[in-house]
């Protein structure tokens, strides 16, 4: 990769690996249940199922990262490119993760109350 981007020294192809990568991220996280092996043992009992669907969620987000990073790399000049990249990169990742743990958390205290008040059998 980057012998290639001396070679054709390009700053359009600079732009565009960063796409390659989220594609490969993306690919690698339409794993089915990728995420649980993170999750802790409480969330696992409660909420295993939004683990998989978040996984799905992560993947999605790595593949329009990958189709808008085309779109600025082609449409923008570099540092332009660069900014909002910047900005993007981290906000996205950020507010989709906050997200997650609200959802997972309050859906997981939720699960288990209600596990706690259902008679045993």
């Amino acid at each position: 990769s980057g012998a290639a981007t001396f070679a054709t020294d390009s700053p359009l192809f600079v732009m565009l690996k960063p796409t390659v990568i989220y594609v490969i991220v993306g690919v690698v996280m339409l794993k089915r249940g990728w995420m649980n092996r993170y999750l802790p043992p409480i969330a696992l009992a409660t909420v295993p199922d939004l683990g998989i669907l978040f996984g799905y969620i992560w993947a999605a987000l790595m593949f329009f990262s990958a189709g808008l990073n085309i779109v600025l790399a082609l449409t923008f000049d570099t540092a332009t490119w660069a900014a909002v990249k910047s900005v993007y990169a981290i906000a996205s990742k950020a507010l989709l993760f906050a997200i997650q743990y609200a959802v997972m958390k309050t859906t997981g205290i939720r699960r288990a109350k209600a596990m706690l008040a259902a008679p045993s059998t």
